[in-house]
């Protein structure tokens, strides 16, 4: 194997990627509750919340922010910047070398990437991405990773260019801000749970209250979105996540 990309795997857990200023916060598979038989009341650990989740992608709440979990199957995982503020986290399934890997990554169709409504925020500090059973303090191994301080979305895709090599991919690009605002005329995607209605027309009336985000597409997943308050014709007015609405 090359080292044109920098790899990083776990003993068999998630990963994790966390802003470096919250690292002291995440404690882990410690006991931190300072109360004796804790975990045999099954309180649960840092970890354990981590291990929570099931799907490729989930947020979990960490200090004052949020820890993205690289959740399912536990993989070797990369950071392949694309631009200054665009990259893709990769996680290896299988493939015949990193090669072979490194050759596909520019080539994904535009319409394999599937959004997620799961964000990530970028401040001044690294995010760093690294093995979720260890404290933040005391990480052994980890991968650094350097954006602009702003808004990402997350859109997956799970890229499979011939029979040899297949990757999960985590694209992560700045979001538009204030793509959907007040008034605007939108449609629930089709694809949409039933209590959002799918496929019905409504206007914006209410507006997220400063990142106020809610479940999307599924509360047991971790992922989430901004919601909007939307007024269908016929007077209803409910909260719906972003990643469902079609402007």
């Amino acid at each position: 194997m090359t080292s044109d990309l920098t790899w990083i795997s776990t003993h068999g857990g998630p990963l994790i990627l966390l802003e470096k200023s919250l690292l002291p916060f995440w404690k882990g598979n410690a006991d931190t509750t300072g109360i004796d038989g804790a975990l045999e009341r099954g309180e649960l650990t840092d970890y354990d919340r981590a291990c929570a989740i099931e799907d490729y992608l989930g947020t979990i709440p960490v200090g004052s922010g949020t820890a993205l979990v690289l959740g399912d199957e536990p993989m070797q995982t990369s950071w392949f910047p694309l631009t200054r503020d665009t990259g893709i986290l990769v996680r290896w399934e299988w493939a015949a070398d990193e090669t072979s890997v490194l050759k596909t990554l520019r080539e994904v169709p535009e319409e394999s990437w599937q959004p997620t409504g799961v964000t990530v925020e970028a401040k001044s500090e690294p995010l760093v991405l690294f093995d979720s059973a260890y404290l933040g303090d005391e990480i052994e191994t980890s991968l650094s990773i350097s954006l602009p301080s702003q808004l990402y979305s997350v859109d997956t895709a799970h890229w499979q260019p011939d029979d040899e090599t297949s990757l999960i991919l985590h694209r992560l690009q700045r979001r538009e801000v204030n793509r959907i605002t007040w008034g605007d005329t939108v449609s629930i995607s089709p694809d949409a749970p039933v209590e959002f209605r799918p496929g019905a027309g409504g206007a914006v009336v209410g507006l997220p209250d400063s990142g106020v985000r809610g479940p999307a597409p599924d509360s047991e997943t971790g992922k989430h979105s901004l919601l909007y308050l939307v007024e269908f014709s016929d007077g209803e007015a409910i909260e719906v996540p972003e990643a469902y609405l079609v402007k």
